[in-house]
């Protein structure tokens, strides 16, 4: 049988607007001899022991209805390392000596992507709000709800906020 590799678990709580960090912070990863093999529930990095080399590791916000096979070929073609899935986002790495190191390299794409993100945030921030009337209201469970209000509309905030200064970054 195989020797069994070496793995770490690291807990981080990254939001929508810190992908950019997130990319970062597997990089360096990375660099340090972790290479990034998943995450789970998104908070939750797996990373495996690796020989210490300079990787570059992208985000893409994966949209609905596209051919998951055709996707993860296409990145594929242009030398990107599919790792997975976690929370819509599709994780990936590249070497940069195989050329371009970014998923998006003219800034519409980008700003495509940053658009797509800030909708699905929308959704989610709706979602959430007609929960809350419906738990306040409905089960008249005020202080449930005030606690649940006073963790995710911060958080929710951040995440709209941070998205918009993204977008304005890229325009």
């Amino acid at each position: 049988r195989g020797k069994a590799m070496e793995t770490k678990t690291e807990m981080r709580f990254l939001f929508l607007p810190d992908c950019e960090k997130e990319e970062r912070y597997l990089a360096k990863q990375h660099r340090q001899g972790w290479k990034f093999i998943q995450n789970h529930l998104g908070f939750l990095f797996v990373f495996e022991k690796c020989q210490p080399e300079e990787v570059v590791y992208q985000l893409d916000f994966k949209p609905k209805g596209q051919d998951k096979s055709e996707y993860i070929q296409m990145f594929a073609d242009y030398g990107w390392d599919y790792i997975g899935d976690c929370n819509h986002f599709s994780y990936f790495r590249k070497n940069p000596s195989l050329g371009e190191v970014e998923i998006y390299s003219d800034l519409q794409s980008k700003l495509e992507m940053i658009g797509r993100i800030i909708g699905r945030q929308f959704m989610f921030g709706v979602s959430l709000l007609i929960l809350f009337t419906v738990l306040f209201y409905f089960l008249k469970m005020p202080v449930a709800v005030v606690a649940m209000a006073a963790i995710t509309v911060p958080i929710l905030i951040y995440c709209l906020l941070g998205l918009l200064h993204l977008r304005r970054k890229y325009k």
